[in-house]
């Protein structure tokens, strides 16, 4: 076993002791349309669908120090303090106990520090656009303890684009509020997408909050030592533009060996309806066991309809656990958002690799796979080539008629979930063109089909146009292609 990380099998987690990876390996936590990107220490950001339109959690890309910000909390006692992660405060690997675990859906980070146990939790809960991080704080020692806690988060509110190229306009229309029950409430003026609030909250009683990130931090500081946590208090700030935070200041007294439990929770909607409605559910300690049971069953349920054994352990554990999740995650979230891609430029389907994606799930999630397809089969065109990329949420696209190979995919989706499911029925569906008209699928990749064999060149071979698979080619006109050749023959 290899002494910074290893494969859990039994838990079905990955276990990383040393928290200087050589970049931050991330975890995926969402099902549906809620996803929270995390690292090993805590990093990352969140989005609701579209990681370009409807970015929630801010991310820093390329910068210096690397994988900032996150999902912070610190514990303060009286001129002590720490993260509950690595990042952002390093604190000595000689006195700061760590390790991190990215599960199925989850990660866990724990830390010990001065007699200071801590685990978080974070997940994303099946049937809920939130994300939920789960303190548990236990004190070691044999005397009583009263610490001070502050959570820390930052949002982008939700023009991940304009974040990034048109700051100064982002800056002016951003706001945080307060709620009679302790509710941060964010706006974003002249919103007209599907998200126009989000909310933030903790399920235990807050000594203050801050809503405006200068404030919590301070003039030229990081989120390694933050203003409020070195003074001990927030300021309760709120934003009429400027840089949106939650942050939450509580303070926590344990005696010897007992241990307290605490939610926060990040979540899309209204502060004053979904946000008291989850604040109420989530109060009950039970129902975030019970959400987190339903996660992993969720992800026992998937892992179960294929298993392989054979006389290597370590493909087994590849090919068992971590294989099948990496391609569920790529078939929900289409690779349209990491550290590298920033979820601005490709936003939603790319084409090619979603059409690839699905095949190594439908086994798993027929139904899914099923109004995936129907969503791809509505980016063709009347005659036959492809968009690159396909946005469903807004039905548009880039590209159509300079990839020789985009279409073709669309055939073997359709086929190979006739051959896993046995369901004919999808060929009499009637799904529309991307340029207008509609026809059946049976009918669409007939037509996907003859563009195919019309565009061809002087050797019989499929014209390489632009580019086969191998997306850098950029052969000149007439170029052919062999592999787009076998592709055609294949489908």
């Amino acid at each position: 076993m290899n002494k910074e990380f290893y494969f859990d099998n039994l838990n079905k987690e990955f276990v990383m002791l040393n928290p200087l990876t050589p970049t931050p390996w991330l975890n995926y936590l969402g099902v549906h349309d809620y996803c929270a990107i995390i690292s090993n220490n805590a990093g990352g950001y969140s989005f609701y669908k579209s990681p370009k339109s409807f970015r929630i959690l801010r991310y820093r890309y390329n910068n210096i120090p690397m994988d900032r910000p996150g999902r912070y909390i610190y514990i303060k006692e009286k001129n002590d303090f720490w993260s509950t992660s690595w990042l952002p405060t390093k604190r000595d690997l000689n006195k700061y106990k760590y390790i991190s675990v990215h599960g199925l859906g989850y990660t866990k980070i724990y830390c010990e520090h001065n007699g200071i146990k801590s685990e978080v939790l974070y997940f994303v809960p099946l049937e809920e656009n939130l994300e939920l991080w789960v303190l548990t704080i236990e004190n070691k020692s044999k005397k009583e303890r009263k610490i001070d806690i502050f959570s820390y988060a930052e949002f982008c509110l939700f023009d991940a684009m304009g974040d990034l190229t048109d700051l100064q306009y982002i800056l002016n229309i951003a706001t945080t509020d307060i709620t009679k029950n302790e509710i941060l409430d964010y706006k974003c003026l002249f919103a007209d997408g599907e998200v126009k609030q989000v909310f933030a909250f903790t399920t235990k009683k807050i000594k203050g909050f801050d809503g405006e990130r200068e404030i919590f931090i301070g003039d030229y500081n990081d989120e390694s030592s933050p203003s409020a946590v070195v003074k001990g208090r927030c300021f309760n700030s709120v934003l009429r533009g400027g840089n949106p935070i939650a942050a939450f200041h509580l303070n926590v007294g344990l005696k010897p060996n007992s241990v307290e439990k605490i939610v926060f929770c990040i979540g899309v909607g209204d502060a004053l309806k979904e946000g008291v409605k989850y604040k109420k559910k989530y109060s009950c300690f039970e129902n975030v066991e019970k959400e987190f049971k339903k996660l992993k069953n969720y992800w026992q349920t998937i892992l179960d309809k294929f298993q392989v054994q054979t006389p290597d352990d370590n493909f087994n554990t590849i090919f068992n656990i971590w294989l099948q999740y990496q391609c569920h995650t790529t078939f929900k979230w289409s690779r349209s958002a990491s550290y590298y891609e920033t979820g601005t430029h490709r936003d939603g389907l790319g084409y090619r690799d979603s059409n690839q994606d699905l095949l190594s799930v439908v086994h798993a999630e027929p139904q899914r796979v099923r109004n995936r397809i129907l969503a791809l089969g509505s980016a063709i065109y009347k005659e036959g080539c492809a968009c690159h990329t396909f946005q469903p949420i807004t039905n548009t696209g880039t590209g159509g008629t300079d990839y020789s190979d985009d279409h073709l995919w669309f055939v073997l989706s359709v086929t190979s979930y006739i051959k896993e499911t046995g369901d004919f029925s999808i060929l009499d569906e009637k799904i529309p063109f991307f340029d207008g008209g509609e026809s059946t699928v049976f009918e669409r990749l007939k037509v996907v089909l003859n563009y195919g064999l019309k565009q061809r060149g002087q050797h019989g071979l499929s014209l390489s146009l632009r580019a086969d698979w191998n997306d850098c080619l950029n052969l000149e006109y007439g170029g052919e292609s062999v592999w787009t050749t076998q592709l055609l023959y294949k489908a």
